[in-house]
């Protein structure tokens, strides 16, 4: 009986002295995203996302004096995606342009944070707010978020209505190099994507 007892108090011995490690180890591998992060992150967004989208203007601006809006989607169709991966690289982040009409079937909305993004920015449209960027936390990191308006009339070369805004030549264009396509019948300031920016851990 006595040496139950003392295999007993043994056990309880080990088990307290097992879970007193265990809240100290679970508290190390937690990362805590301060507010100052946060905003840090948001301004670095800014700037990625602005960068990318002056590239992505400039070129398809110069395809287009080149060559008209064919040339714009074939460079879109090659170009676009080494753009956003080079941008990537150099910031050590990914860029992405994220939307529920894509024309690149990699650009549809994947995860819950971007369809939730995707409804905010949608109601502020609707409401005629000015849709904000913002920040959240996904996986222990962080992703930025920041809205695309059809902001010039050049885009709905590509991007407005069969027809009447796109001409033959470029549907015939687009159809070819996008057969699932999903991104016309747009028009001036439509709210057509998200920039997005996963910081890396």
């Amino acid at each position: 009986m006595k040496r139950t007892i003392q295999i007993s108090a043994l056990l309880m011995t080990l088990l307290v002295a097992s879970c007193s490690q265990n809240p100290v180890k679970e508290t190390a591998e937690v990362q805590v995203i301060t507010e100052s992060e946060r905003e840090e992150k948001l301004a670095l967004g800014d700037l990625i996302s602005n960068m990318a989208q002056t590239s992505l203007l400039q070129n398809v601006s110069k395809e287009m004096k080149a060559g008209g809006p064919v040339h714009a989607v074939e460079f879109c169709n090659i170009q676009a995606v080494p753009l956003m991966d080079s941008i990537s690289k150099a910031n050590k982040v990914k860029v992405e342009r994220v939307t529920d009409q894509q024309r690149n079937p990699d650009n549809y909305l994947k995860t819950e944070n971007d369809k939730s993004a995707w409804v905010k920015f949608k109601s502020a449209f609707f409401k005629s707010e000015k849709p904000v960027p913002f920040v959240v936390e996904e996986n222990q990191s962080l992703v930025y978020y920041k809205p695309i308006a059809i902001g010039m009339p050049t885009c709905l070369k590509c991007h407005g209505a069969p027809d009447q805004d796109i001409d033959i030549s470029t549907l015939e264009k687009i159809k070819e190099k996008y057969p699932n396509d999903l991104a016309t019948n747009y028009k001036m300031a439509d709210f057509r994507g998200m920039w997005k920016v996963s910081f890396e851990k």
